[in-house]
């Protein structure tokens, strides 16, 4: 093996993992020390490792977690620095993106989050976003510790994606985190979810908006609709919220279960989640080169792929797979597989 010409010896398949395994033990040892906890290089560290296995579980039938434990540690302990118990705002939701600062509420002191520990939290955010998704899961950091952004006050297009990521943790949290029990609780928390989506679209700013929308041409073969947007913090918070409104629309706890109305109530609802799947995978496949918005197409279709019955949808569905098998080298093997055993029981 060699890197740009120079021969690395003693090499093999195998090496990458034998590396990733001593880091990994490696931080697992420093995370029983609180010193080493509060080091912000340690958790970007973690936040890599985590983003590894969580990629590796993601696309596979393996449900493996062996460093999330650990990570969390890390990530949940830096962000009690900046947020308790001296009870301090994590005031991420700023006008601008940058610079980052934990303000104070009960005295004047202000303590700044670092560029890096900003960056992680963000990552690590998606990650379990990801990873809650595809297992349907409650959301396993301090959501409301860290006072993450949830406002409509005018800003700039990172802090409004960020905002519609948080929105989605939100959802999931609603979805799978059993904090209300009751029917009526739930209704009401799934309003204010809705009201926050419906604030979105009047509040929208006109730099989120498509310069270019075309419905597939289904003569011509075209699944997807073709929808170009200016950079990508629009195409992942776009994305995001598209993900909220899946799962807004399948736990809508106002959809009768059972009684007169129930089938065309539940039709209704899968054809609303095949709407926003190949919405989703229209901008994933309009905006080039977008790896991101690939995968989270890739979550949406293993999530929801079973509500498609049109082969020809189902075959584009296959293809943006084998995009990201070919040009990105990601493993989507399984979930082919199970999406294909699926399709080939409805038929």
């Amino acid at each position: 093996m060699e890197y740009h010409g120079i021969p690395l010896y003693n090499l093999t398949p195998e090496t990458a993992i034998q590396y990733h395994n001593a880091v990994l033990a490696y931080l697992i040892e420093l995370s029983k020390d609180a010193e080493h906890v509060q080091d912000e290089n340690l958790l970007a560290a973690a936040v890599i490792l985590q983003y590894y296995e969580e990629h590796e579980t993601s696309v596979t039938s393996e449900d493996s977690e062996t460093f999330l434990h650990t990570f969390q540690i890390y990530m949940n302990g830096q962000v009690n620095t900046v947020s308790s118990p001296t009870r301090k705002l994590f005031s991420l939701d700023t006008q601008k993106s940058t610079p980052i600062h934990i303000e104070g509420v009960t005295n004047d002191t202000t303590t700044d989050v670092t560029p890096l520990q900003h960056a992680s939290f963000r990552v690590a955010l998606r990650q379990e976003i990801t990873a809650a998704f595809m297992k349907q899961r409650p959301i396993r950091l301090h959501l409301h510790a860290a006072s993450w952004p949830r406002s409509f006050v005018e800003a700039d297009d990172t802090v409004w994606a960020n905002r519609l990521i948080v929105f989605c943790a939100d959802v999931l949290q609603f979805c799978f985190g059993g904090d209300v029990t009751f029917s009526n609780g739930k209704v009401e928390r799934w309003n204010e979810l809705k009201d926050f989506e419906k604030s979105w679209e009047a509040h929208e700013p006109v730099s989120f908006l498509s310069i270019h929308h075309k419905d597939p041409d289904h003569t011509k073969g075209e699944v997807f609709p073709q929808i170009w947007l200016l950079a990508e913090c629009q195409i992942s918070g776009l994305l995001y919220l598209d993900l909220a409104r899946i799962l807004l629309t399948a736990y809508d706890p106002t959809v009768p279960r059972l009684g007169p109305g129930v089938a065309a109530a539940h039709r209704g609802m899968s054809a609303k989640i095949r709407d926003v799947v190949l919405l989703i995978c229209g901008i994933a496949l309009s905006n080039k080169p977008s790896e991101s918005a690939l995968l989270i197409a890739q979550m949406a279709i293993a999530v929801c792929g079973e509500h498609f019955t049109d082969r020809a949808q189902q075959v584009g569905m296959l293809s943006l797979f084998q995009k990201l098998e070919i040009e990105y080298a990601r493993p989507t093997g399984a979930i082919v597989r199970d999406l294909e055993r699926a399709w080939s029981c409805d038929s």
